[in-house]
């Protein structure tokens, strides 16, 4: 079987176009596809924080989360009174203990409604605007 220069070429030019051809299928697909991908996500992400169950969830997490803190200012006020009538040491020692353990709940309540309140993607832009921005640790926790 002969083969002439021209049937060559024309193997060799076929071959390299396949190749070439071949090639930039795999880039235009797989780049299309991680380009997508993304926008795919990101709007999944967005039907998921807009449904009404989670934006209703997210709305009341913030009202939830002041009252709780509101909660810990309260026991604190009362575990104190109750710690100035009594006269045993142990008893004080006692009180000053459940204040020193109800101080701490409340301040990492208070850091953590800080940190969803800058959620500003997700849970934070669900926060009430009646609600304060951001707690304090030195002051009194005023939820309206």
């Amino acid at each position: 079987m002969k083969f002439n220069l021209s049937s060559i070429l024309l193997f060799l030019v076929i071959i390299i176009a396949s190749v070439i051809g071949l090639r930039m299928f795999q880039i235009y697909f797989l780049t299309v596809k991680s380009e997508t991908a993304g926008v795919v996500g990101e709007l999944k992400m967005e039907i998921t924080q807009q449904s009404e169950q989670r934006r209703t969830q997210s709305y009341n997490h913030f009202f939830d989360a002041c009252s709780a803190i509101q909660g810990y200012e309260a026991s604190i006020r009362a575990q104190e009174v109750v710690r100035d009538t009594y006269k045993d040491d142990k008893a004080i020692d006692r009180a000053n203990t459940i204040i020193a353990s109800v101080s701490a709940q409340r301040d990492r309540a208070i850091a953590q409604y800080n940190v969803d309140v800058r959620k500003e993607l997700t849970l934070g832009r669900f926060k009430d605007s009646s609600l304060p921005e951001q707690l304090d640790i030195n002051k009194p926790t005023i939820c309206d």
